[in-house]
């Protein structure tokens, strides 16, 4: 008898295991816009410049990599890419943006917001909290007058 009682309880563990999973499916995804400005010196609440041993500082304390794209980008062109959260409950990150010098400026499309970081500069562009977990998207665009080399790092905090 007590075999039989252990199978219908794993039964009803297993079904409310399902139960809850398919909840957690059916929950809606939105995706968070970070605040929309066309030039980070905007928002200065968000908004840092920071040098080369800032950024190495803050990438050891930091909780994770969740991107690291580091090319060079040439006049009027455009690189895209998308990047993965994996927490279901909300990911806090930081994202940053470093150019080169030159002249002129490369533009940073992260989902619907369009940030501006002059060449030379390293910038904090956005501090973002509670993104659930999803593919974004975002793009680079040079607006500089000859080929810059920029790096971009969301780091998880």
């Amino acid at each position: 008898m007590k075999l039989q009682n252990m199978k219908s309880y794993k039964s009803i563990a297993l079904a409310l295991v399902f139960a809850i999973a398919a909840c957690m499916c059916a929950l809606p995804r939105t995706a968070h816009a970070a605040e929309p400005s066309t030039d980070v010196g905007a928002n200065t609440a968000n908004v840092k410049v920071v040098d080369q041993a800032e950024l190495e500082d803050i990438a050891e304390r930091a909780g994770g990599t969740i991107l690291q794209d580091a090319r060079q980008i040439s006049p009027g062109q455009s690189i895209s890419g998308t990047f993965k959260l994996s927490n279901w409950f909300g990911t806090d990150f930081t994202v940053y943006l470093a150019v080169s010098d030159g002249s002129g400026s490369v533009g940073l499309q992260f989902v619907s917001a369009y940030y501006t970081v002059n060449c030379g500069d390293s910038v904090v562009v956005a501090r973002e909290t509670g993104w659930p977990s999803g593919t974004y998207s975002y793009s680079v665009q040079s607006n500089a007058s000859s080929t810059v080399a920029y790096s971009l790092m969301i780091l998880e905090n």
